[in-house]
């Protein structure tokens, strides 16, 4: 039931219903303060850090994901760990902290965290590694990550669809204005074809944006 939860919230917030994936999550902790089942409460930590990212909460973010990354060594969930490890990341990364982001996600690199979880793991680390570079002004290391981040992001669960995006806000800060036009047209179109208005959205309102700017 709580992965079903899990799946549930992360569908609502990519559709870009935040407080409908809330109550999921809400629903979900309710189901764990009577159940003690690590793997299940990192589920649904996850979904919640995603939630209060987009929401710029990034505070709660940080340090639920901070808990989360600790409870997955203390309870030995290392299939949680790369998953967890992402999404700290992308908290930190926008939290103003990519310096602190970096050598975390390029240490979890390194020692191949995401051995345990496979590709999916590894997408999250990638494309908040993206983000952070970019954030540090390491223009030509966050386009080389988001641009693997994007090849290698499975077209399921939107992963791609948020790769192409952070890629696109990687080459708009690189001044790249060719380059970013294609990669939002790309991210609308896949998020479009997903059926996930939340980047589809985000993706035209960028493209309005730098249309207005040159008009």
């Amino acid at each position: 039931i709580i992965n079903l939860c899990a799946f549930h919230a992360s569908t609502l917030w990519r559709l870009g219903d935040y407080q409908a994936g809330q109550e999921v999550c809400t629903r979900a902790y309710g189901i764990l303060a009577k159940v003690d089942h690590p793997y299940s409460r990192l589920l649904i930590d996850t979904v919640q850090g995603q939630i209060w990212i987009e929401e710029a909460k990034l505070d709660k973010a940080e340090a639920l994901l901070r808990k989360a990354v600790q409870q997955c060594m203390t309870h030995n969930v290392l299939t949680m760990l790369a998953v967890c490890t992402g999404i700290l990341g992308s908290a930190l990364a926008r939290n103003g902290k990519a310096m602190e982001a970096v050598p975390l996600l390029e240490k979890g690199f390194a020692d191949r965290i995401y051995n345990a979880a496979g590709p999916y793991g590894r997408t999250f680390m990638r494309i908040a590694l993206g983000v952070a570079y970019r954030n540090l002004g390491q223009l030509k290391d966050a386009i080389r990550v988001g641009r693997k981040a994007v090849e290698q992001a499975g077209e399921e669960y939107g992963h791609r669809t948020e790769a192409l995006y952070e890629l696109a806000e990687t080459l708009r800060h690189a001044d790249d204005a060719a380059a970013m036009e294609d990669c939002f047209m790309e991210t609308r179109d896949a998020a479009r074809r997903l059926g996930t208005p939340h980047f589809e959205k985000r993706a035209a309102a960028a493209l309005a944006k730098h249309e207005r700017h040159h008009a």
